[in-house]
C-alpha cells in the first residue's frame, strides 16, 4: 500500500461503475488509477466530488507493476470547495486549468518535487483568488 498526495488532473467514466483517474502525486508524478464502484447503485465509499479537477488529494493505493493501473483504496480530501461544482464560471476556469497542466504533465516524463511544491502553494492560492473574485462578482 502506498500514501501520497496529489491533485486530481482528470476523471473518466469506464464501464457502469468505475473510474480511470489521472493524479499528479508528490512522490510519483503523473499515475493513472481505476477506482471502483464509484457509479454503482450500492453506496460507494468514494464520493463524486473527489473526483473533480485540481482537488488536492491524499490517496492510498496499491502500486501495480510496470505500467498498468493502479487500484485506488482511500481518498481523503485535503481542501474542501464550498461553491466550486455549483458554479459553471467556476468550473469552467478549473476544467481550463486542468486541461493545461494535463498537457504539461504528458511532457513531464517524471517525479518533480519543485513542480509540485509550486503548484499546491501558488495553484491553489490562485485559485482561492479567482474563485472568490467570481464569488463576489457574482454577488
Amino acid at each position: 500500500m502506498s500514501n501520497s498526495k496529489g491533485f486530481v488532473i482528470k476523471s473518466i467514466k469506464n464501464g457502469e461503475t468505475s473510474i480511470i483517474l489521472s493524479c499528479y502525486l508528490e512522490e510519483i508524478g503523473l499515475k493513472s488509477f481505476i477506482v471502483k464502484g464509484v457509479y454503482g447503485t450500492k453506496k460507494s465509499k468514494f464520493s463524486k466530488a473527489h473526483f473533480f479537477p485540481l482537488n488536492l488529494i491524499n490517496i492510498n493505493f496499491s502500486p501495480s507493476k510496470s505500467n498498468r493501473l493502479s487500484y485506488v483504496k482511500e481518498i481523503k480530501p485535503l481542501i474542501l470547495y464550498k461553491s466550486l461544482h455549483s458554479s459553471i464560471e467556476k468550473s469552467t476556469i478549473i476544467i481550463f486549468l486542468s486541461e493545461i497542466l494535463a498537457s504539461v504533465f504528458r511532457e513531464e516524463s517524471e517525479q518533480n518535487q519543485n513542480l509540485f511544491n509550486f503548484l499546491e502553494s501558488g495553484l491553489m492560492i490562485k485559485i482561492h483568488v479567482i474563485i472568490s473574485t467570481l464569488s463576489s462578482s457574482l454577488n
